[in-house]
């Protein structure tokens, strides 16, 4: 087998895993969504307020579960059918801001801050995208911490032509195989984890190294003395780039 016909094998066989976990991963949120819906339906009048939020965050929840996967699935979708990705001048301000508004349940159990050097700090690249990787490693870090853990995202200028991004929390360490397999397709940890991140195909994190590496960008992370933290740089808009 030649190296074109292994690159297109090994191709196949990450959409087959990928449509093959989807398909699973779908199903049980939907079959959740349902049935509580139907209960409901049927029994609405006769359960008690309590129960009635239950079965309503429950709702919440799944759908706001499917709403991720889909976003990343769509994300996934634009990058591989582009050519080149869309460069055009992004101020971070804005990206840090629409991110915040899409995250997922839980967040809110979390103190989040953002540093930015400079409220004006542009970076050439495709907000929608961006906003997509901030996304991804914020909920990483709602689900895989406990309630309380601390978020700060900072933002700063590297140097003359690079934007860098830490986005860290002060919950548990990551493992030195997670260290070296966290961004690979699939990859969903070899820990022992909560509840609330044991669903999930491992493609967000491999989605943002595919969207960071699009850009020349270098994505990574590592242990802090106190939790963890996530790095990416992106390319500085000037106006230079316009010329």
């Amino acid at each position: 087998m030649n190296k074109e016909k292994l690159n297109l094998w090994h191709q196949e066989k990450l959409r087959a895993n990928l449509l093959r976990g989807i398909s699973h991963d779908l199903r049980t949120p939907l079959t959740n969504i349902s049935g509580s819906a139907d209960i409901l339906k049927r029994e609405g009048n006769k359960l008690s307020d309590v129960e009635k939020y239950t079965l309503y965050e429950s709702i919440f929840n799944d759908s706001s579960w499917l709403i991720s996967l889909v976003e990343n699935l769509l994300a996934m979708t634009r990058l591989e059918s582009s050519l080149q990705v869309r460069h055009s001048p992004e101020l971070v301000d804005d990206i840090i801001q629409e991110s915040l508004q899409h995250l997922s349940p839980g967040f809110e159990d979390h103190k989040i801050t953002v540093n930015l050097s400079d409220p004006l700090l542009m970076v050439m690249a495709d907000a929608h995208l961006i906003t997509q990787v901030i996304i991804n490693i914020v909920n990483n870090a709602i689900q895989h911490t406990p309630e309380k853990t601390k978020i700060s995202i900072r933002i700063f200028q590297k140097n003359t032509n690079q934007v860098q991004f830490e986005i860290s929390n002060n919950g548990p360490k990551l493992t030195n195989g997670d260290l070296a397999h966290l961004f690979g397709l699939f990859y969903t940890g070899k820990q022992k984890q909560p509840l609330r991140a044991q669903r999930g195909l491992g493609i967000g994190l491999s989605l943002c190294k595919s969207i960071i590496e699009a850009y020349d960008g270098n994505i990574w992370a590592k242990n802090l003395n106190n939790g963890v933290c996530f790095y990416f740089t992106l390319p500085i808009w000037s106006k230079k780039n316009e010329k």
